[in-house]
């Protein structure tokens, strides 16, 4: 009896085992920019925010080409960085990479804004305040913690 027990226990560990590493492995980066990032998560996360710029300011389709060779460059270089980040050991080095970051940024932004009409420029800079705005408000209810009604007095 008591190894059937162990047996019917075994068996359910590894069926648990299996569906969860199975789970982890398909939800594994999804939506997220990593530093080792395949070229098909990188085009991925360069078309989404091309579709976003195509979106907010009409894009010709001569400037969403520009801007999506753009946004590729610029995934792939900050990729590299973020890789050679994550294998230097010295602690003094991260402030270098975070500047190499910002720098490559600073030249998207501006490669971008080279592409732009005025009033798509202008589009754009309110575009990116209010996207700040709302992500510093999101941001500040994430750290909230919930209250429930019955937590009330």
């Amino acid at each position: 009896m008591i190894n059937f027990r162990y047996l019917v226990l075994s068996l359910f560990l590894v069926v648990f085992a299996f569906f969860n590493a199975n789970a982890q492995s398909n939800n594994k980066h999804k939506g997220k920019a990593f530093a080792n990032s395949s070229s098909t998560e990188m085009d991925t996360r360069a078309k989404d925010f091309t579709d976003t710029l195509q979106k907010v300011l009409s894009l010709t389709s001569t400037q969403y080409e520009k801007i999506m060779f753009i946004n590729k460059d610029f995934y792939s270089k900050r990729d590299a960085v973020r890789s050679a980040a994550k294998a230097d050991t010295v602690v003094a080095n991260k402030s270098q990479y975070k500047q190499q970051t910002k720098t490559l940024q600073k030249t998207r932004r501006a490669a971008i804004e080279a592409e732009l009409t005025t009033e798509q420029k202008t589009t754009w800079q309110v575009w990116r305040k209010q996207n700040v705005q709302t992500k510093k408000v999101n941001a500040k209810n994430a750290k909230k913690p919930k209250v429930d009604e019955d937590d009330e007095m």
